[in-house]
């Protein structure tokens, strides 16, 4: 039923598939699709950009995220009896967990003003540094769309909401970098689709020594942006 819940949400066919027994439960799915050719741009000549990778950010360009951060994390330690909560805030938190929800739409909208994007199934933080490393230039955070109640939430259980935040992954949130020559076009395709968007830095220049990597400007400090999850090495705290 989630599945094919899922399914009509996203406008996608639903095929039920071969069925097996044994001693744990196993879903497999499997989903397959084609994105268009990149185009030749506008009337009259126009811009054409192919659909964005993890990397091609260039230094300037802004990075920008859906939604907010951190109720995915909370609702998976309620759940596993780590942390409490209750309230609006409790029962977001379990939404979040068991009732996930992409942001295809805006995603198809605003594609192509993309230089580089990735999901935030595996955390914020690795997003961010992922689409550095695959762009050869340094993200400088200069903050996080902590989810409403989640600093509350944390000082309540002990946590660091941004930790929260950066590491809780599977939220399916977008975070990419484009021109800032886009934005307009960009806050035109999240109001259509109604998306909150917001901007969270800025894509510096390569040179210097540093090296790629995403960092978080706070109190006048500066920190090194990492953890998540990391396929085949386990997951970050």
């Amino acid at each position: 039923g989630g599945l094919a819940g899922a399914a009509g949400e996203l406008g996608f066919a639903f095929a039920g598939g071969d069925t097996g027994q044994g001693a744990e439960l196993s879903i497999t799915v499997c989903l397959a699709g084609a994105a268009p050719a990149a185009g030749r741009g506008r009337k009259g000549g126009g811009r054409g950009r192919k659909w964005p990778g993890r990397g091609g950010a260039r230094a300037g360009d802004i990075v920008f995220a859906t939604g907010s951060f951190g109720l995915t994390s909370a609702g998976l330690r309620v759940a596993m009896g780590r942390a409490k909560a209750s309230g609006r805030f409790g029962r977001a938190a379990s939404s979040a967990l068991y009732s996930p929800h992409c942001r295809a739409r805006f995603g198809a909208a605003a594609a192509r003003m993309f230089t580089s994007s990735m999901d935030t199934s595996d955390g914020l933080a690795a997003a961010l540094a992922g689409m550095s490393r695959g762009s050869g230039a340094p993200f400088a955070v200069v903050g996080v769309p902590l989810a409403t109640g989640l600093e509350r939430f944390a000082a309540a259980n002990g946590l660091d909401a941004v930790r929260l935040a950066l590491e809780g992954g599977e939220e399916y949130e977008i975070v990419f970098t484009a021109r800032p020559s886009d934005r307009r076009r960009i806050a035109a395709a999240a109001k259509r689709t109604a998306t909150p968007v917001s901007e969270i830095g800025i894509v510096e220049e390569g040179g210097g020594g540093g090296g790629p990597g995403a960092r978080l400007e706070a109190g006048g400090g500066s920190l090194e942006i990492s953890g998540g999850w990391e396929h085949l090495g386990g997951a970050g705290p």
